[in-house]
């Protein structure tokens, strides 16, 4: 068997090949090109963020980091202001707050929710736990509300209490910021 080609197929074939040639190297051009202006204008952009940075201190206007006076370290922390900060401390519970846990979902959120198309900041952590015998509940929740300069800390709450599953009486209680009563005289300290 003879394979025979004619003159024909030989010349489509070889003026596909160029073209596939041609725009392979067309195209490996343009590549080249668009990533030299990629990194260019990236590095445009880093310029950009490091004179603003330079012009303004862009976590100088969040609450004052732990809570702790004079500490140096701002940033969004409600943790580190309920645990460090000094907050009122009671066992008896203000349901008085402007703000409660139960309207701001789970975790770290960042939604207007006073109505000045300013993002505000809140923070909810629940957990449930305990045996067959008390069951625990511990709720810690802050809201920060945007004023247009800066952050200005509006609710923070700490509120851990244990009640016997049994009897339904609470054994143990904690409250700590703007969730913490003052007892009255009817009130079991």
């Amino acid at each position: 068997m003879t394979f025979s080609i004619s003159k024909k197929d030989l010349v489509y074939g070889a003026v596909i090949a160029i073209l596939v040639v041609g725009m392979s190297a067309s195209f490996l051009a343009y590549k080249a090109s668009a990533n030299d202006s990629d990194i260019k204008s990236l590095q445009l952009a880093d310029n950009d963020i490091e004179s603003d940075l330079k012009e303004t201190n862009s976590v100088a206007d969040l609450p004052e980091g732990l809570g702790i006076p004079g500490n140096n370290l701002k940033h969004l922390n409600c943790d580190g202001q309920i645990e460090y900060g000094n907050l009122a401390t009671s066992t008896t519970y203000n349901p008085d707050g402007i703000y409660r846990p139960d309207f701001m979902g789970a975790g770290s959120n960042f939604q207007d929710i006073n109505g000045d198309s300013l993002v505000d900041y809140t923070y909810n952590y629940q957990n449930l736990y305990g045996s067959s015998a008390e069951l625990g509940s511990l709720t810690k929740s802050c809201v920060y509300l945007n004023n247009g300069q800066g952050w200005d800390r509006a609710y923070i709450c700490y509120a851990r209490t244990v009640v016997n599953v049994n009897s339904g009486n609470i054994v143990e209680s904690e409250y700590r910021g703007d969730c913490a009563g003052t007892p009255s005289g009817n009130d079991k300290e």
